[in-house]
Formats: structure tokens, C-alpha cells, sequence
């Protein structure tokens, strides 16, 4: 009589991988396929020690599995229950409890894992049935995430291999005559900061002290300048290649959604490549967004932090919490979150001074994720007191009845902002004071602050706010240099090459697109938009909602 196998333990491993996949599938124009590798190791480790631990217990190695199983469901699962459970009406939401909700939430999640541990431990079943079944269901996740990720980077092959080519580009003359002292340049993005009118107009704030401050150490502040691109990976991959993204669309495709191609300009830009000739060093820090995460660079400064992906994956599962209490930096989650964000933004202050001193030349990029959200510092340095953490999410991602109001975003965008200019008004100060030879200055927003625009819909954007921009240049004789105030990004290292480096590069026209997350590479020109009657039309129409209409 032939006996039926035994079936083999799978589903533990599976199920460590599928939240993984499954988050990974859902952002892979954003990352490239190497972001899991790190998390996949660890949640493998997971897995096995649990087992290890689950069959200690149980002496049952299939009942050890579907212990192991259920922990990581429960483990996994957390941080949507808790979202979900957050964002029920009143007086259902978590947030309506007098206490941290965690203090419920994560409790009740382990009681439930005890209930059924000690339920599968007290069973006398053989589990062989109940194995094949979880086996198959987890086989069948696996197998549809990895289709989800195979089909994806077959149709975005192109994309995944993308290596810089420079005929997408108009040539130009890259020979430069450089001075014979070379001077630092610093080039730093930022994010989100709005132009002076448009912080008076929308945001209630008269800049002109900063400004003022800035005009006073010899920089160029332009009152007119707009960003080329509405999205940051292509407005800084513009202005780092002296030229604008037509060749790169064109290349890739508008129906490409894979942004590797976007972020191999930023890393292996033009600009970098001109410099280097002469002795320049590339230096980036670590921004915390993965677009700009330079981690080629010549000399790449990191606080240590997790990666975005790996932050984000950590908040759908039970350490999340646990990661908040053991930093010990907060007594709420979202707090410890905010916290790790307001020290990558800090550390980006205190180190780029320190770097001053270096006797060799270098061009420093240091895109800083501020004011643009999260929203972590107030006016006075003060954290920020959002009971949920929100990430990186912006406009529309957050202007939401599960985020905040289109006022609260306001005002917490203005609160970072105030808080931000102290901080570069003391930096300024110190490079200039610790610099050997003067150092070249950029400093700029890579698009507006996003009140009132939409990732996706144009017709919820008002474009006077989205791309209008902040933007100062220290160079010599910067008034005779050839800036100017409707100056776009694109034509930055034109005039300073030109100004500083003896070249002479002709200036583009100033031109302004729009582009969405569903359709990155589709750039939708909108140069003669800004600020027009269509513009203040959805402007008005915006400042009466406080969320962005239902689609």
C-alpha cells in the first residue's frame, strides 16, 4: 500500500516573503530590486528562528510551522490593522483613546497569538492536511507577487539597464578654464520651498528678512524663478545636466514608469562628469529619499539610518512599536519616526559646515528633505505633534481625511519653514567664514511646497504654487554674472560655468512641465499656465476645500 508523502514545510518562509513582495510590487517604479534583499535575509531569520523556537515548544514540527505562520500573519499585518482601525469614524478610531493606542493595539495582538499558539499546541491533529493547504495559499501569494515583479521588469528591461548616454542631450562645449584657486561648490535642494511671493500670498509669511539676510552676504536671490519639472527627480536631473529630460523621454518612453533612468542622470550627471576633469570630488549625503540617495559618490556622508523602503516596510509590522520604545527617543511611535527624521535633517546641518575645510575641491549635493513633509519641526525647533506618522507622502497623499487638513499642512509646511531658515543662515555663515577660497553657493527648492497641487491631477493643481520656487546663487560679482529673476534650474550651471569657469554656454529657454506618478515620463508643458486665469481658478477653488475633490 503506498503512503501518502508527508508534505514539506513551506509556508513559514513563504508567508516571511510575501509582505515583502507584495510591498515591493507596489512601489517598483520607486526602488530598484535591491531594496529587499537586506529585509529578505532578515525576514527569513525571522522565520527560522521562530520555527526553531516553535518546535522547542510544541515538538511538532508542522504544528511549529503554523505557529510560526500565524506570528508572522499577526507580525505583518500590524501596522494595517492599526491603520485601519485609526482611520474608522468616531467613536471607533483609534485615535479617540484617552492613551497611546499602541497600548491596546499591540497587547491584544499578542493575546490573540497566545490563544492560538496554545489552541494548535493542545490540538491532536497531524496538521499534514492543514500544511498543504497554508502551503498552497502561500505558494500561490509568492507566486503572484513574483509575476507582479517579473512582468514588471521584463516590460521595463530598457529602463533596468539604462547606462547615461549622452546623445539624448543638445551637445555643448564642456571645456571649462577653470580659476587657479578651484572654489567649493555647494549645491544644496531645499524641498518643497516656495518663492518669496508665493509664501506671502499663500502661506501669510513676509520672507523678506531671509532674503534681506541672504542679499546681505552676497548672494543672488531670484524673484521670479520656477522649477522646469513639478516632480524633484527630474527637476534636479535637468539642472545637473544643463539640459532639459525631451532626449530621456523620448528614449524610455512616456508610458515608462521605472525612474532608475531619472536618478542614473542625478548620480552620473553631466555636471559631475565636467568637474571631475578638473579635480572636483563628488560628495552627496544621505537625504532619506531614495531618488536621490547617491551612494555612488566619491564620498557619500550618511548618518546611518534605514532606507526609505525598509522604514516603510517596518511600519506595517508589530516592530514598529517596539523599535519606538527600545529608541527610547519618544514615548509614541510617531514620535520616534519624527525623531529620526528631524536627526537626518540636523546631521545634514551639522556636517556640510564641517566639510568647508577640506583643502581639496569638491561639489557637494546635499538635497534636504525640508520643509517639504515629514513635518517634524515647528517654528522654534519643537517637534511636531501628528499623532500618526505620514513619511515622505505630500499634496494630495496627504491633504486627505486620514492625514491632515489642507490648513494643517499650511501651517506645518510655514512652521518647518521658519525653523529651516535659521538653520541656513548659520550655515551660510559658516562657509563663508571657514572657506579658504570664497565657495560657490546653490541654494534652491527643487518645486513648490504642494498646498495646492496634485500628484495627479492637473485640474487640482494650482501651478503657481507648485512651480514656483526659492532660489539664491553665491558666485563673485554674482550681479554681473549673468542670473537673472525668471532664471529656471536647468540653466544654472550654464551661467556659473560661464561666470566662474570661462565657458561660454549659451542659456535655454525657460520652460515649465508637469508630470504625474502614474505617468512620470509624460511631460506636460505648462510654461504659459503659471499664474494665469485658468491657474488662480483652481487656486480659489482649492482654498474653499479643505481636501482635494473625490475622483
Amino acid at each position: 500500500m503506498n503512503r501518502e508523502r508527508k508534505p514539506v514545510l513551506l509556508h513559514p518562509f513563504l508567508l516571511a516573503l510575501f509582505p515583502i513582495l507584495f510591498l515591493y510590487s507596489r512601489n517598483m517604479g520607486e526602488f530598484p530590486l535591491g531594496v529587499i534583499y537586506v529585509p529578505v535575509i532578515k525576514s527569513l531569520f525571522l522565520a527560522l528562528v521562530g520555527l526553531v523556537i516553535a518546535r522547542i515548544v510544541t515538538g511538532n514540527w508542522r504544528k511549529a510551522g503554523f505557529v510560526t505562520s500565524v506570528f508572522l500573519i499577526l507580525f505583518f499585518s500590524y501596522g494595517h490593522v492599526y491603520r485601519s482601525l485609526f482611520s474608522l469614524s468616531s467613536p471607533f478610531s483609534l485615535c479617540t483613546l484617552p492613551f497611546k493606542s499602541h497600548w491596546i493595539l499591540f497587547p491584544s495582538i499578542g493575546i490573540v497569538f497566545l490563544l492560538i499558539a496554545t489552541l494548535i499546541l493542545r490540538s491532536r491533529g497531524r496538521f499534514e492536511n492543514p500544511t498543504r493547504i497554508l502551503n498552497a495559499v502561500a505558494i500561490l501569494l509568492f507566486i503572484v507577487s513574483i509575476a507582479q515583479i517579473g512582468i514588471y521588469k521584463v516590460r521595463t528591461r530598457e529602463a533596468e539597464w539604462f547606462e547615461v548616454d549622452r546623445s539624448i542631450f543638445d551637445p555643448v562645449d564642456e571645456r571649462l578654464t577653470p580659476p587657479a584657486e578651484l572654489p567649493n561648490i555647494y549645491y544644496i535642494i531645499l524641498d518643497a520651498y516656495p518663492r518669496a511671493d508665493n509664501l506671502l500670498e499663500l502661506y501669510g509669511h513676509d520672507n523678506s528678512g531671509f532674503v534681506d539676510f541672504l542679499s546681505s552676504r552676497g548672494f543672488f536671490v531670484a524673484r521670479g524663478a520656477t522649477s522646469n519639472y513639478s516632480r524633484t527627480i527630474f527637476s534636479l536631473a535637468s539642472s545637473l545636466n544643463l539640459d532639459y529630460m525631451d532626449g530621456l523621454a523620448e528614449l524610455v518612453g512616456e508610458e515608462q514608469t521605472n525612474l532608475r533612468p531619472a536618478r542614473h542622470l542625478i548620480e552620473k550627471s553631466r555636471v559631475r562628469d565636467i568637474l571631475s576633469r578638473y579635480g572636483y570630488r563628488f560628495v552627496a549625503l544621505r537625504s532619506g529619499f531614495h531618488n536621490t540617495e547617491l551612494k555612488g559618490a566619491d564620498d557619500y556622508l550618511t548618518p546611518g539610518q534605514r532606507g526609505e523602503f525598509e522604514s516603510a516596510l517596518i511600519r506595517t509590522t508589530a516592530a514598529s512599536p517596539v523599535n519606538a520604545w527600545f529608541l527610547k527617543v519618544s514615548s509614541t511611535v510617531a514620535g520616534a519616526y519624527r525623531e529620526r527624521d528631524r536627526q537626518r535633517i540636523l546631521y545634514a546641518f551639522e556636517k556640510i559646515p564641517e566639510m568647508a575645510r577640506d583643502d581639496r575641491p569638491f561639489f557637494l549635493f546635499a538635497h534636504i528633505v525640508a520643509p517639504h513633509p515629514p513635518f517634524v519641526f515647528d517654528r522654534s525647533g519643537g517637534d511636531v505633534e501628528n499623532r500618526r506618522y505620514f513619511g515622505f507622502k505630500s499634496s494630495n497623499h496627504l491633504i486627505d481625511p486620514d492625514g491632515l487638513t489642507r490648513s494643517q499642512y499650511r501651517e506645518q509646511s510655514l512652521g518647518q519653514l521658519l525653523f529651516i531658515n535659521g538653520k541656513i543662515e548659520a550655515l551660510v555663515d559658516s562657509l563663508i567664514l571657514n572657506s579658504r577660497i570664497p565657495p560657490i553657493i546653490i541654494l534652491r527648492g527643487d518645486h513648490g511646497p504642494g498646498t495646492f497641487s496634485h500628484h495627479s491631477r492637473l485640474e487640482y493643481t494650482y501651478l503657481g504654487d507648485r512651480l514656483s520656487i526659492f532660489y539664491a546663487v553665491l558666485i563673485p560679482d554674482a550681479g554681473k554674472s549673468g542670473l537673472y529673476d525668471s532664471i529656471t534650474p536647468v540653466n544654472t550651471f550654464r551661467v556659473i560655468f560661464n561666470a566662474c569657469f570661462g565657458s561660454s554656454l549659451p542659456l535655454l529657454e525657460d520652460r515649465n512641465f508637469y508630470t504625474t506618478f502614474e505617468d512620470p515620463y509624460r511631460f506636460i508643458e505648462v510654461t504659459d499656465q503659471i499664474g494665469g486665469a485658468d491657474d488662480r481658478w483652481r487656486l480659489e477653488t482649492l482654498m474653499q476645500l479643505d481636501y482635494y475633490p473625490e475622483d
